[in-house]
């Protein structure tokens, strides 16, 4: 694994490299991608905050993004079912820092963070049942899958059925 990395919330001034990340070709797509983030980059620092964004960075080069979402059923209205607690909502690793380990250190990174600040140890990850690639994955952070279903939250699977797995992290 990659020793040379550094995770960290991200701040306005990666609003560009995380846009490039995520971006779409079509340029109208990209004006929504920014102002979305935006928005979830100034919510890593508000004081209620549910969901914050992190940034992977080698020397001073953004490679890749991971976000993190707190449901709460009190706070929030769902189109379909789904369990309180932590969900980790994707991660998006530049194409030339794939398969090195970027994607790992952002997800135990986040594990860290729910740890050192919350009280809630559930992890849940919502899955396409036909992304193969993030199922293995998942697996080898030792996500369970609990649930099978057209959506989950307020996301409606393209695909047409989502996988809900969930992952208890120890408190030590």
């Amino acid at each position: 694994m990659l020793k040379n990395i550094t995770i960290r919330l991200a701040k306005m001034n990666d609003l560009e490299a995380i846009t490039d990340i995520s971006q779409p070709h079509e340029p109208l797509k990209k004006l929504d991608y920014t102002n979305t983030f935006i928005q979830e980059i100034k919510e890593n620092y508000s004081e209620n905050s549910i969901q914050k964004i992190f940034i992977a960075e080698i020397g001073n080069k953004v490679v890749a993004h991971a976000k993190l979402f707190f449901y709460d059923p009190k706070r929030i209205e769902v189109d379909f079912p789904s369990p309180a607690g932590w969900y980790f909502n994707g991660i998006i690793v530049k194409k030339d820092y794939r398969n090195i380990g970027v994607a790992t250190k952002l997800s135990k990174f986040r594990e860290t963070y729910i740890k050192e600040n919350s009280n809630s140890p559930k992890i849940y990850s919502i899955v396409s049942s036909t992304n193969r690639v993030s199922i293995l994955y998942h697996e080898s952070l030792n996500f369970k899958e609990i649930k099978r279903a057209e959506g989950f939250l307020n996301i409606k699977l393209k695909s047409g059925e989502g996988i809900l797995f969930f992952k208890e992290i120890s408190g030590d």
